[in-house]
Order: structure tokens, then C-alpha cells, then sequence
């Protein structure tokens, strides 16, 4: 069994990397949603050493991979949460997420547009860029499959 080791960013990214002082090779993070994977060691080496020494534009996620795709390998990755951005918000002590009835997601406890901003940035790894007024958070919302109840949209 071989480690696949997926690193996620917040936009597509196209970062070159350098071994010797010298480019090696370029990656791009665009595959399913922002993600980079590969089993090959000196990328994960260098990807690595970006990520030790400070770089905060991605993180990493490790997927378990066999020759032959098992019921393990198809589990949901394990975000490494320390260095995955964190966000906190006041509301945050407080939101309950449930199943929704048509398979979205009900969010509980958030009633403002910059809790619901907060918690795109948290849970749906968006940055805020992308969330500049209202009709856009609107928009990834449902995107995402997302219901606020406790926010009231004017």
C-alpha cells in the first residue's frame, strides 16, 4: 500500500518547486476544488518544507491508497487541522449543523451575514474574497447546499 498525500488551498494555485536552487517542476492546485495529489516523495518533501517553513496559501490532507481501490481508500481524507487556516467566530460556540430533508445542510445558530461568511471560511474552506456582498454569499450558499435559518435575509 502506497500513501497518496493531497494538499487542498483555498484557490487554484500554480506553485513551482525548487530542488537544488533550481526549478524542478511546476504543480497545480485545480483538480477537485483546489487540490494537489501525488504519491511522489520529492513532492511531498518539498511541499512539506513550504508548508514547515510558514507557507499558509495550502494545506495538507493524507489519503491511504492501494494498487486496487478498497472500501479504506474511498473513506473521506483526514484534514491535519494544524495547518489548516482556522477561523473563530462568536457565533461559533453556538451553530448546530443537521441533515437537511432534501440532503442539504440546516445550520443552527447563525444569524448574521458575517456568521454565515465565518462559517463558509471555516467549513467550506472559502476564502472571503469571494464573499465581497450579499448576492454572493447568497449564491455559494446554495452552491453548497447550505439553509440559515436564523439568519434573516433582508
Amino acid at each position: 500500500m502506497m500513501v497518496r498525500v493531497v494538499y487542498q488551498a483555498h484557490n487554484r494555485l500554480n506553485l513551482p518547486l525548487y530542488r537544488g536552487g533550481e526549478l524542478w517542476r511546476r504543480v497545480t492546485f485545480a483538480e477537485d476544488g483546489c487540490r494537489y495529489s501525488t504519491t511522489d516523495g520529492g513532492e511531498v518533501e518539498l511541499l512539506d518544507e513550504m508548508l514547515s517553513d510558514g507557507c499558509r496559501l495550502f494545506w495538507r490532507v493524507t489519503e491511504r491508497c492501494a494498487e486496487e481501490p478498497s472500501a479504506e481508500s474511498a473513506e473521506e481524507p483526514s484534514v491535519e487541522s494544524a495547518e489548516e487556516p482556522s477561523v473563530e467566530s462568536v457565533e461559533e460556540s453556538s451553530v448546530e449543523s443537521v441533515e437537511g430533508s432534501e440532503g442539504g445542510k440546516v445550520v443552527k445558530g447563525v444569524s448574521t451575514l458575517k456568521g454565515v461568511r465565518d462559517y463558509l471560511n471555516r467549513e467550506c474552506g472559502v476564502v472571503y474574497a469571494r464573499m465581497n456582498n450579499r448576492q454572493e454569499v447568497l449564491r455559494l450558499v446554495e452552491e453548497y447546499g447550505l439553509e440559515f435559518p436564523d439568519w434573516k435575509v433582508d
